[in-house]
């Protein structure tokens, strides 16, 4: 019956994979927007709400850690000849220590980026120089006023 399907796919293309206990739908994660496809072939759905999440912390990583980053654009080996993706290389963000963005292999090799989960990161950069902005702007205004 159709309550019991753990994965279907018509001809038309549409996949479902079902809401019993196991199935993708109920195997949450925190990567990627929607769906996750990990180094293991498992699928899950990507989520955010609290409810998914223990031992919530702010971040401990901030401007010093972006600063550290290199923004590089590349072609993939298997996308269009000339079709150019921005982004990060994992081996080098795992070298920045910054492992929680990094999602590894079966190897336990760098492979893949949760790029989703980095804009926390990059927001906690913006909040830190929002802060130096807001420190200079009245270190300005004093010396204005002198």
């Amino acid at each position: 019956s159709s309550s019991n399907v753990m994965f279907n796919v018509r001809n038309d293309g549409l996949m479902n994979l079902g809401l019993r206990t196991n199935s993708p739908y109920n195997f949450t994660t925190s990567n990627s927007a929607n769906a996750y496809l990990n180094s293991s072939g498992n699928i899950q759905r990507s989520t955010s709400s609290r409810r998914y999440k223990t031992e919530i912390t702010d971040m401990p990583y901030g401007l010093s850690d972006v600063m550290n980053l290199r923004p590089v654009t590349f072609e993939g080996i298997n996308d269009a000849e000339g079709q150019r993706f921005g982004g990060f290389i994992a081996e080098e963000v795992h070298d920045a220590g910054l492992t929680e963005f990094v999602d590894y292999n079966t190897e336990d090799e760098p492979d893949a980026l949760a790029y989703g989960n980095m804009v926390a990161l990059l927001a906690k950069a913006v909040q830190e120089q929002q802060a130096m902005i807001e420190t200079l702007e009245a270190e300005v205004a004093i010396l204005k006023g002198a």
